[in-house]
């Protein structure tokens, strides 16, 4: 009896350390996020984000999947934002590109990328 007593108890002592592992492991990573939130980023005369805008307006997508759109060539504070997603990403020379999805943790830049995922997500 003692035996499976000390058994039991083990495996949640054990239990109890992975999960605390996980749960730091899940909270850096929330740190480490340029953003809290999925977003668009676009610029206002940007040909390429154009097509996506058309896009997500003739598929509806704004009722299927929530994302915030902010534009980055007038607005100085969404350009830093859209730096610090692109090197959160990895992006190198695109650093700053348009149009890009910041969605689930995910980067997805340009028109193509970006509408390839969006079909498959509301789809």
């Amino acid at each position: 009896m003692k035996k499976v007593n000390n058994v039991i108890i083990n495996f949640f002592i054990i239990a109890a350390i992975v999960i605390a592992i996980l749960y730091g492991i899940y909270l850096n990573k929330q740190k480490n996020l340029p953003v809290q939130e999925d977003v668009f980023y676009y610029g206002i005369t940007c040909p390429h984000c154009k097509v996506v805008e058309q896009y997500m307006e003739e598929n509806n997508v704004s009722s299927k999947i929530q994302f915030k759109s902010k534009e980055v060539y007038q607005n100085k504070e969404n350009a830093a934002e859209l730096t610090k997603v692109g090197r959160y990403c990895k992006l190198g020379k695109n650093i700053g590109a348009v149009p890009l999805l910041f969605y689930n943790d995910n980067c997805y830049l340009g028109d193509k990328p970006i509408i390839d995922f969006l079909n498959k997500t509301i789809s």
